[in-house]
């Protein structure tokens, strides 16, 4: 991989992250700071919440794109 393309996944990895933050609640923020306070024990990334989330808008996003497609001449 390119260094470019290496910090387009990141940027990319930390603004889906950071997307999934921001529909948390102020509980489910108190519990993922404590994870988060645990070190390197903890990782969004093999959250199941984060998982799920990642899942349900890559299909919300592929329902789109077909709704794009019949809709085009």
């Amino acid at each position: 991989m390119s260094i470019k393309k290496d910090i387009y996944v990141i940027n990319m990895s930390s603004n889906l992250e950071q997307a999934y933050l921001d529909t948390l609640d102020e509980k489910e923020l108190i519990a993922y700071r404590i994870a988060c306070s645990l070190g390197s024990l903890f990782s969004l990334n093999r959250c199941n919440g984060y998982l799920d989330w990642i899942k349900k808008r890559e299909q919300e996003i592929k329902e789109i794109e077909e709704m794009v497609k019949t809709s085009s001449p």
